[in-house]
C-alpha cells in the first residue's frame, strides 16, 4: 500500500472481530506513537453508531480503522473529529457521485439521497480534558450490491455507478482527504470545519417526523452547536439532543 505523510503504517488483515478492536489491543499491550491504518476484508463483529450490526460481505466493501493522535485537541471539541471524518468521506464519494445529493445524518452516518452508504464509530482516549488518541473506525459500502440484513437503507457505490471499484485505491483516495481536513482541525479552524458540515447535514431545515420523549413528534433539524448536539426546532422552540434522544423515521 501507499505510505503518507499522516499515517506511519497501514496493515492489512484478511479478517477480524473489529478494527477497532484490533486497534484498542494494541494500546493495551504498548504506547501507541505512530498514526496507523488496519484494514480488513471482513468483520465479524463490526458494528455502528448506537451498537447497530454492520452486514458487509466478505472482500466487497471498504473496512477500516485509524488511530491517531493529537496535540491540543479538547475533548468539547470532539464534534469536529466526528465532522472531519464524515467531511472526509463526503469528499471521496463526490468524485464518483457528481450527481448524486450526498448528505451527512447527524452525526456521522453518510447518506445518498435517502440511503445509507457510510458509517463511523469514534473512540476517544482522553488525558484530562483533551483528546489524546482517537480510533475511527469507518465502513463504506463499495462493490456489495445485495444486503439480506434488516437494515433498512443500505446503498453502495457499485450498486450506483454499476462498475466494480479497488478498495486500496479507495483507502488511499480517503487519506488524501482526511489529511486535509486534519490539517484544518490541528490549526482549530472549527467554524469552517463546522459550516461545511452543516451545509449537508441531512434534513437540515426540513419539517420532519421524529420519535422523540418516546413519541412521534414533528420538527425541524437547525443544525448543531458547539458541543455536536443536534438542534431543533419543535414546536417554536430549540431544544439540543444527544445521539439516543432522537430516533429518524425517514
Amino acid at each position: 500500500m501507499m505510505q503518507n505523510l499522516l499515517f506511519q503504517e497501514i496493515k492489512y488483515i484478511s479478517f477480524c472481530e473489529s478494527t477497532n478492536l484490533v486497534l484498542n489491543n494494541i494500546f493495551k499491550e504498548k504506547v501507541l506513537k505512530d498514526n496507523i491504518i488496519i484494514r480488513t476484508d471482513f468483520q465479524t463483529k463490526g458494528v455502528g453508531q448506537k451498537g447497530n450490526f454492520w452486514e458487509s460481505k466478505k472482500g466487497k466493501n471498504l473496512l477500516f480503522s485509524l488511530s491517531i493522535g493529537f496535540e491540543n485537541l479538547l475533548a468539547v471539541s470532539q464534534f469536529y473529529l466526528s465532522a472531519i471524518a464524515s467531511l472526509s468521506i463526503v469528499s471521496l464519494l463526490k468524485k464518483y457521485l457528481s450527481n448524486e445529493i450526498i448528505s451527512i445524518k447527524w452525526p456521522n452516518d453518510i447518506y445518498v439521497g435517502g440511503k445509507k452508504i457510510a458509517g463511523i464509530l469514534i473512540e476517544n482516549s482522553l488525558i484530562g480534558e483533551r483528546i489524546k488518541r482517537s480510533t475511527i473506525g469507518i465502513g463504506i459500502n463499495v462493490n456489495q450490491i445485495i444486503f439480506e440484513s434488516d437494515a433498512p437503507n443500505p446503498v453502495s457505490l457499485g450498486a450506483i455507478t454499476y462498475e466494480t471499484f479497488e478498495l486500496d485505491s479507495l483507502l488511499n483516495e480517503f487519506i488524501n482527504e482526511f489529511e486535509k481536513y486534519y490539517i484544518e482541525l490541528e490549526a482549530e479552524n472549527f467554524e469552517q470545519i463546522k459550516d461545511e458540515y452543516l451545509c449537508i447535514l441531512y434534513q437540515k431545515d426540513e419539517v420532519c417526523n421524529y420519535i422523540i420523549d418516546n413519541k412521534k413528534q414533528e420538527g425541524v433539524i437547525k443544525g448543531v452547536d458547539e458541543f455536536g448536539f443536534l438542534k431543533m426546532e419543535i414546536n417554536g422552540k430549540i431544544r439540543s439532543f444527544d445521539i439516543k434522544e432522537v430516533r429518524y423515521l425517514r
